[in-house]
């Protein structure tokens, strides 16, 4: 099982310093799924948390954006102020994730904890 890396924007403290540009997506998604897009993504397993919180990385006033964990529907990972950022500035996300939410019908499917422990045991392997 190959776990794809969804949203991990340059721009984030927690991001992927070679990943896409959150800026260049903004306001770039389909406005028409929008709100689908944001729920599937906060609809997804927690695959690991702090308690720390993170802000929102394009707003002056550092609004809170969530918390700093990583969310899963078992294809896909992505960090969980994700959908915030989906939600308020309607980013784009690639078409492949789009599809696969679209074909669950925008409910992101609940993972076992069998299921969390196999892709946590792909990201850390021993």
């Amino acid at each position: 099982m190959t776990v794809k890396d969804l949203g991990f924007f340059k721009e984030f403290p927690h991001g992927d310093a070679k990943g896409p540009s959150l800026l260049e997506c903004a306001a770039k998604g389909d406005p028409r799924i929008q709100g689908s897009i944001s729920k599937y993504l906060e609809g997804g397993s927690m695959l690991a948390a702090t308690a720390q919180r993170v802000f929102d990385v394009l707003s002056e006033e550092k609004q809170d954006a969530g918390p700093l964990a990583i969310m899963t529907d078992g294809e896909w990972m992505w960090p969980a102020d994700l959908a915030y950022y989906a939600r308020r500035y309607n980013i784009s996300l690639p078409e492949s994730f789009v599809a696969h939410a679209r074909s669950l019908d925008w409910v992101a499917p609940s993972l076992t904890s069998a299921e969390l422990l196999l892709i946590e045991a792909e990201m850390f392997p021993e």
